[in-house]
C-alpha cells in the first residue's frame, strides 16, 4: 500500500496499492502529485492530499527503471545497460489515452 507518515511512527494516511510493482516514484511540484512508474510500463499519479491513484498513461517503448521530473518534463531511464534518458512533456503524460 501507499502510506504517508508524519513522523517515524505516525501513519497519517494509507491506501491500498492494487497495481503492478512500483519501479520508482518522484514528486512533481507542477502537478502537485507523485508520479509512479511500474514494471508494466504504466505511469500513475498519486494525489498528495487524498492518496487517490490515477493511471494516466502506458509508455511501452522501454522497460522503465527510474524517474525524475522538472517543471515541464518527466525523465525516464530504461532497465538496460548504456541507457539514455528519455524526456516526456508533463502535459502529454497527463493527457489520458
Amino acid at each position: 500500500g501507499i502510506v504517508e507518515f508524519q513522523s517515524k511512527t505516525s501513519v497519517v494516511k494509507e491506501t491500498p496499492w492494487k497495481f503492478d510493482f512500483i519501479r520508482d516514484m518522484c514528486w512533481s511540484s507542477t502537478l502537485c502529485c507523485f508520479i509512479l512508474t511500474t514494471r508494466r510500463r504504466e505511469i500513475y499519479l498519486v494525489n498528495e492530499q487524498s492518496l487517490a491513484i490515477e493511471l494516466v498513461r502506458s509508455i511501452d517503448e522501454q522497460d522503465w527503471s527510474s524517474c525524475t521530473c522538472s517543471d515541464t518534463s518527466l525523465y525516464l531511464t530504461a532497465r538496460r545497460e548504456g541507457t539514455i534518458i528519455f524526456e516526456f512533456n508533463l502535459s502529454i503524460i497527463c493527457t489520458k489515452t
